[in-house]
Formats: C-alpha cells, structure tokens, sequence
C-alpha cells in the first residue's frame, strides 16, 4: 500500500509538563482549578463526590486517591486528546523541527454541545417546528423487493446514545410509489395529504392519519433530522423555527455563546458547570439530566511558527514498510465472500447498494449461522447459502501471540 505524508499535521502535547506530577501531592492537584475543570468534563460523576469531600485530597480513600493520580498522570504525560487533559495543534512540514508558541494566549478551547445532547434538544425542538416549516422526505434506504417496499428504520435508545438498525418492509401499493417520488425533496403535510387525497379519494382525516403512519414507521422522515456529518443539526433547526417565528427562549446560547473568554490555563470549572446549566434549561422538564455532562471539548494549543524536520519521513516510511510486510492486508472473509457472490450472480452489472445488501434478493453480508440478528427480526426471508467460513492467524499474529 502507498502512503503519502500531507502538508499539515497534528501535533499532540499533554498539558502540563512531568515535572508537574508528584505522586503524593493529591491536596495540590486538586486545588488546581485547571485540573478541577477537566475533571468536570471527563467525569462529572467523579467530580461531584469529590466536591462531597471539599477537594480535600486527606479525606478520599486509597482508591479515589489512585483514580485522581491517574487522571493527573494522563495531564501530564500522554498526548490523547480527551477533553481537557490534552492540546492539539496543526503545524507543517519543514527543513528542521521548530515550534514557537503564542506568549499572548496559552490554550484556545472549541466547545459544542455532543450528539446525544443534540439529539435529544434536537426531537423536543422539532416537536414545536410549524407544519408548514416541518418538510418531510422519502427514506433515503428505500428499495423495491418484488411485491413490497423494504427499508433501514432506526431506533435509538432513552439516552440517545446508542443506535439499533432493522430492516422493515411494507406491501408495495401504487400510492404509497408516488408519494415516495413526490416526497424525493422535502414537501410539507399538506402537500402530501393532497396527493393522497387525490390517488385515493380520501377525506382529509384519513390522509392526514397515513401520513402519521409514513412518519412513524420511517418511510418518510424529516429534513432537519439529526444529521451525522454535514452542517450543524441545532443550528440549522433553530435557523427553520426563526423563520416562521421568534425562536425558544434560550437558544441562543447555542449559536455562539458556548465560548471561553479568558485565559484558560487560569479558568475553573465554573464556567463549564454554567454551560451546562444552560443547557440544561433548554432540555424538557422529565429530561432528569441533573449531573450528565452535554459538552463536547476540543483543547488547543496556538502555535504561532510550527513545523517538524522532514528527515522524520524516511523513518515513518520505513516503519509503515515494515507493517505491511509483518501484516498483510488482512482479508474480510465476508467481504471475500460477497465480491465472489456479487460477480457471480449479478456479472458486473450496476444495482442499488440496498438490493445488493439484501439476503433475499441480493448477496447479504451476515454468516448464515448468525442467529437472532436484530436487523432482520422484523422480516421473514429466507438468506442465500453460504460455506463455511474459517479464521486463520498470519505468521505476524502468531509470532506476537508467542511474545505473551
């Protein structure tokens, strides 16, 4: 494989230096207001029990002592970004390793409120936007199979963290194919119960009911959904509810005001605990969010001239050399599996991914053997068969296993 250095890198710096670390000074590490800050946003939890105790480091046990040395250890030494106990910086490749860093300023910070955040305020902000503003579209996973229509619902949990994908099919009809080339951009209700009523002869309720039916079992979706990549859900979802109205009390807060004016290095924890107190308030009352954190922390480090020797470059490569001949690309038995299957039976011809991906009509990817699999718990089909598959180990991974 071909690797190719790019102009810019990422330098990772822990934030403070080892000399900083004495194992036997907890009080002393606790009554850094800097420490206490990233305390508070790596685990709130923690940090609320030992506010119990005044951040009198004589009071905790033996095992909080060791939790706080190592929180402290991961500030001084290790340059893994996470939240406060580590800075990145972008610099460039040069003639010789030089880094000059800006006197002015010590740390910037990037603050956001995290996914689950967003997707929680992001349904309860939804649920106020007016039907003439909330533009429905057709499920971009939608795909014909014979006589129904098969599609990707998902389902996410209380806490908006963790996500379940299922494969679902309703039975193919004439209308519902309009509606779904009708809605293939975003059209509003009352648009859609036209065309209902139209094709079916329908009154208003029953068509405004259907529509509720497309809505709940995700054939149609909403445009300003929670989005993965791309320009920021809230603010977008806040742009649509101004336009046809003042929006929530509030929000304004997360269009710019999530900033750290000051000095970082001399901050305290207090202005994250307001950030999240605000946050908070915009949540819905049962929400029962009271020491979760909603802050999502990127700490850097200005560099006013950075640039690392490119005579590191010879090194790297060589390195990366040596990987590639110790591990060789490692082969996916499905994916092995699948282009074989997809050569065979469809000869290079051009078809949707969701048809190529389906066990019935196209390849599949899952083991035949795979039982209870959540995705298809809703559907009864019935998978191609596949051989048996087996793992086998590289001469690498048995060298390395040999070592423990």
């Amino acid at each position: 494989m071909n690797y190719y250095f790019s102009n810019t890198l990422i330098l990772r710096m822990p934030v403070k230096t080892s000399k900083a670390y004495h194992s036997n000074a907890v009080t002393a590490m606790l009554a850094d207001p800097f420490f206490r800050a990233a305390l508070y946003i790596a685990s709130p939890v923690l940090y609320y029990s030992l506010s119990q105790s005044g951040f009198n480091g004589n009071d905790l046990n033996e095992k909080e002592k060791f939790t706080i040395l190592k929180y402290f250890n991961r500030l001084c030494f290790r340059p893994t970004p996470f939240g406060l106990f580590c800075s990145v910086s972008l610099i460039k490749w040069g003639n010789e390793t030089k880094l000059e860093f800006d006197p002015t300023k010590q740390f910037n910070i990037a603050i956001k409120p995290d996914q689950a955040y967003a997707a929680r305020l992001g349904t309860a902000l939804l649920a106020t936007l007016p039907e003439q503003r909330n533009f429905l579209v057709a499920n971009p996973t939608i795909y014909r199979a014979m006589d129904e229509y098969r599609f990707i619902r998902t389902v996410v949990d209380q806490d908006y963290i963790n996500r379940e994908y299922l494969l679902q099919s309703t039975d193919f009809s004439r209308l519902l194919k309009d509606i779904l080339f009708f809605c293939q951009t975003g059209k509003t209700i009352q648009e859609i119960i036209a065309i209902i009523i139209n094709g079916a002869g329908c009154s208003i309720e029953e068509a405004r009911d259907y529509v509720e039916f497309l809505k709940d079992s995700q054939l149609l979706l909403q445009v300003q959904r929670a989005n993965i990549a791309g320009k920021d859900h809230l603010k977008n979802l806040i742009a649509a509810l101004k336009t046809s109205g003042p929006a929530p009390s509030g929000t304004s807060a997360l269009t710019g005001a999530l900033k750290i004016p000051d000095n970082l290095p001399e901050i305290s924890e207090v202005p994250f605990k307001e950030m999240n107190r605000g946050l908070r308030a915009l949540l819905p009352r049962n929400a029962g969010l009271t020491k979760q954190q909603h802050l999502n922390v990127i700490l850097t480090r200005p560099v006013k001239r950075g640039k690392l020797t490119m005579d590191l470059q010879a090194g790297i490569a060589d390195g990366l050399f040596a990987l590639d001949a110790l591990c060789p690309v490692e082969r996916i038995p499905e994916m092995e599996r699948f282009i074989k299957e997809f050569k065979y039976h469809f000869e290079g011809r051009e078809i949707p991914l969701m048809t190529a991906l389906d066990p019935e009509l196209g390849i599949g990817y899952q083991q035949e053997s795979e039982k209870g699999n959540p995705l298809l718990e809703t559907l009864h089909i019935h998978p191609r068969s596949t051989d048996e598959q087996m793992i086998s180990w590289s001469p690498a991974h048995e060298s390395f296993f040999s070592w423990l």
